[in-house]
């Protein structure tokens, strides 16, 4: 058995931290499979992949992943403490690939919603 100072303890304390890894392209629904359960955020021409990560192993097969798609990598940063899930959901939501309602300017110049702009 190691002590608390032996490899396994060290091993042991290691914590899981929230990740956001950012790829070039946005990528749609159908990558969701390949990194879950990690949340894809899709916007400005690059995607964040944003999740937690249990250790390196898991963050290295994530990489790995990236690469043999040939996603090209921008960044791998742990997600700040002082930034809160909901802000990382709040992108997620208002993100193109999900379901969002019109705004009031976009329903007056669509057709469907009966009015025009002047």
């Amino acid at each position: 058995m190691a002590s608390r100072s032996g490899r396994r303890a060290t091993l042991a304390e290691v914590k899981a931290t929230e990740y956001r890894i950012v790829v070039i392209g946005e990528l749609g629904s159908r990558y969701r499979a390949t990194f879950e359960p990690m949340q894809l955020v899709p916007g400005d021409g690059e995607t964040e992949i944003v999740g937690r990560i249990e250790d390196d192993a898991e963050l290295q097969g994530i990489l790995e992943t990236i690469a043999a798609l040939g996603l090209s990598l921008v960044s791998v940063n742990p997600v700040r403490r002082s930034e809160t899930r909901s802000q990382v959901e709040s992108r997620l939501f208002s993100s193109s690939d999900s379901p969002t309602r019109p705004t009031p300017e976009a329903q007056r110049q669509d057709p469907r919603h009966g009015s025009h702009p002047g």
